[in-house]
């Protein structure tokens, strides 16, 4: 993920939400999942009925323990982030990844040359790995950055992680997997050849904004947690760092913007309505509501936005 967490943090740390000083501290100081679950349990106070805000907050806390946030300092003036760290160190280990990857530059390869027209990563990931749990597991935890800084490989190699025989090998490909998905990017009008064939919307190039939340709310949903929960904390977690992102000087750490201006803020409403579509295909939740729906409605109210997406209303 190219920063759709890392900003949480250095926001915890800058802005001293434990009454620490404006120094950032090093990361021993920090407990990574605890300032990501307060970031993200604010937005429940803001958005959940009093009856179920306790729920909402244990979902949050759920959820957080699946994401295995870290973050590590290299040096005095940069930070590196890194999401599902114990799945990827296991995934890169396994001979069967090197398989699927393999597999997955073929396919994009022939789709660059015109052979495969019908390419499509998630009904290519879903018939590897046979559930959807898997499909989504693998795509969010290999292709958290699909940037060509690949940040979550960065954070291996200055880390010094180092997994089972294949580990090295599966890395290397991994990254030679994402360049051609760039390259595809840039090759393809649309986008659709990386989403579900049933997402009819024209989604940004960042893949984790889908797959992050549609893999966190069917991890959710295989714990017991219910339906409605299970859409909400991935989602929030998404409209988190949408709203403290929106502006330079992230005022909006502990409190939402009143209205996001469809025109400025088009790319961002966009990847809220990924994190939207990918939570609710998660939990089987109907779909109500289509972008213009969301471009038009951030422009009022974002307060009744939210809203209206957690609860079906108008």
């Amino acid at each position: 993920m190219k920063k759709v967490l890392i900003t949480f943090f250095t926001l915890a740390v800058a802005f001293s939400l434990y009454g620490q000083s404006s120094s950032a501290p090093r990361q021993s100081d920090l407990d990574d999942n605890f300032i990501l679950y307060s970031l993200i349990a604010k937005r429940c106070d803001r958005y959940m009925p009093v009856n179920i805000l306790a729920e909402c907050k244990e979902s949050v806390s759920s959820m957080v323990k699946v994401l295995d946030p870290h973050l590590m300092f290299p040096d005095t003036n940069s930070f590196l982030f890194i999401a599902f760290k114990k799945n990827l160190i296991e995934v890169l280990s396994k001979r069967d990844t090197e398989t699927y990857l393999n597999k997955l530059q073929s396919e994009m390869n022939q789709f660059l040359i015109g052979e495969n027209q019908n390419f499509n990563l998630w009904d290519f990931t879903l018939k590897q790995y046979k559930r959807p749990e898997l499909a989504a597991q693998m795509i969010a935890t290999l292709f958290q950055d699909t940037t060509h800084a690949k940040l979550h490989l960065v954070y291996l190699e200055k880390a010094d992680i180092r997994g089972g025989p294949v580990f090295i090998r599966n890395k290397e490909l991994l990254s030679l997997t994402i360049d051609t998905m760039n390259s595809l990017f840039d090759y393809s009008k649309t986008n659709a050849h990386f989403f579900p064939r049933n997402i009819k919307a024209n989604l940004n190039r960042s893949l984790y904004h889908f797959y992050v939340p549609l893999h966190l709310s069917l991890e959710l949903k295989t714990q017991g947690t219910k339906k409605l929960m299970a859409f909400t904390a991935p989602f929030l977690m998404t409209l988190t760092y949408e709203f403290i992102t929106a502006t330079p000087d992230y005022r909006y750490v502990l409190r939402d913007p009143a209205t996001l201006d469809p025109r400025k803020h088009e790319w961002k409403i966009r990847d809220i309505f990924a994190g939207y579509l990918g939570a609710s295909m998660g939990v089987d939740k109907k779909i109500t509501k289509e972008f213009k729906f969301l471009s038009d409605s951030f422009g009022v109210s974002t307060k009744n936005t939210v809203t209206a997406l957690l609860f079906h209303k108008k």
